[in-house]
């Protein structure tokens, strides 16, 4: 989920690597607001939009999640899906088709720009009462008269704006180094819900 390599080639499945520093970033900022002991009450965890490339490029959250480790539960158990092929995640799929085998304490991934409000929808099925689902989205997402009803029913508790831009394209060796190094041209956000009743106002934060 990306604005950059507009006219360009896009990768396939929409996906782009989101940096791990800024989800750290995001984590450690959400973990104050969270509570003194951070998140040692997130035991089961998943990323259904993992990423990664075998051997090559990292599955961003579960990398992000583990260079924080100290803010979480020590037995905390990681399940991470994708849809490509090449991806090291632990179920090769399509999220939107599946049924997960439990119920999650946090479902928290980059998801897919055109079928974000889907994987949203999904995630807070999958989430245990009183869990959380993160989404990290450009900011604009909150736009779009076609997805008014959606924020009616379902309105994040916080949403964490990163005041520095993100570059997602790092990775991608067929463009120029420069270009690889270039930040994206909007701000993002995490987007953060709890599993506990409709929220008709969101906390905005920016980090």
């Amino acid at each position: 989920m990306s604005s950059t390599l507009r006219g360009t080639r896009r990768e396939a499945s929409d996906y782009y690597v989101t940096p791990i520093p800024a989800i750290e970033h995001f984590l450690r900022a959400w973990a104050i607001d969270f509570g003194p002991d951070g998140f040692t009450g997130i035991k089961d965890i998943l990323d259904p939009c993992a990423g990664g490339t075998n051997g090559k490029v990292p599955m961003s959250y579960p990398e992000a999640i583990a260079n924080v480790h100290a803010l979480f539960c020590s037995s905390r158990s990681f399940e991470t899906v994708d849809i490509r092929s090449d991806s090291p995640a632990n179920i090769a799929s399509d999220y939107l088709t599946i049924e997960m085998p439990m119920k999650y304490d946090l479902i928290i991934t980059n998801p897919p720009f055109s079928i974000a409000v889907e994987i949203i929808q999904k995630a807070i099925s999958d989430c245990r009462d009183g869990g959380y689902v993160v989404m990290l989205q450009r900011l604009n997402f909150l736009g779009s008269v076609n997805r008014l009803e959606f924020w009616q029913q379902n309105m994040p508790e916080r949403i964490y704006v990163h005041a520095q831009r993100m570059g997602f394209k790092r990775h991608v060796t067929w463009l120029p180094l420069k270009e690889r190094n270039a930040t994206d041209s909007i701000e993002y956000a995490h987007f953060v819900w709890r599993k506990a009743g409709n929220t008709r106002e969101s906390l905005l934060k920016v980090i």
